[in-house]
């Protein structure tokens, strides 16, 4: 008996040959693909950079936050005062046929009475009919007491 030594059969060699380049191909898009949408992510950071406010939030950046806060409430006429000089009121606004005297603080401690008192002398300054004292954080019960007394108006948390 003759044993031959012929090849083992290689199934799937033809289809090996055929799909390989599209497995590089499909390995390329892939390897490309993320490095282009790497790069387009980094290039959209970048664009976005001058955009980004790297500085804290002062007093006054909050007193015309505020003043947009209000727009978008309704106020109208709403005007920022002179920073410094300003009798404690650092926004006039009008709604409701009726003139506010407003007191913004940018604190990171409850608001005190303090701010109540200005808000009530500056809105005689102002020739204003109602007072509004607005801060990012809570008003101490001391101020709510006095706010109540004196028709001052509180907003608390406005951020």
């Amino acid at each position: 008996m003759k044993y031959s030594r012929s090849k083992p059969k290689q199934k799937g060699c033809l289809w090996m040959v055929i799909t390989f380049p599209f497995y590089l191909i499909y390995f390329a898009v892939l390897l490309c693909g993320s490095f282009l949408l790497g790069l387009l992510t980094f290039l959209w950071e970048l664009i976005k950079l001058p955009f980004k406010s790297k500085r804290p939030m002062t007093g006054i950046d909050y007193e015309y936050h505020v003043a947009e806060y209000l727009r978008t409430k309704g106020y109208w006429g709403v005007k920022v005062t002179q920073a410094s000089g300003d009798y404690g009121i650092d926004i006039t606004a009008h709604k409701h046929g009726k003139k506010y005297a407003i007191q913004c603080k940018y604190y990171s401690q409850p608001v005190g009475v303090a701010a109540i008192q200005e808000a009530v002398a500056g809105k005689i300054h102002y020739g204003c009919k109602e007072a509004m004292v607005i801060t990012n954080n809570v008003f101490t019960k001391a101020a709510e007491t006095l706010a109540a007394e004196n028709g001052v108006k509180l907003l608390a948390g406005i951020k």
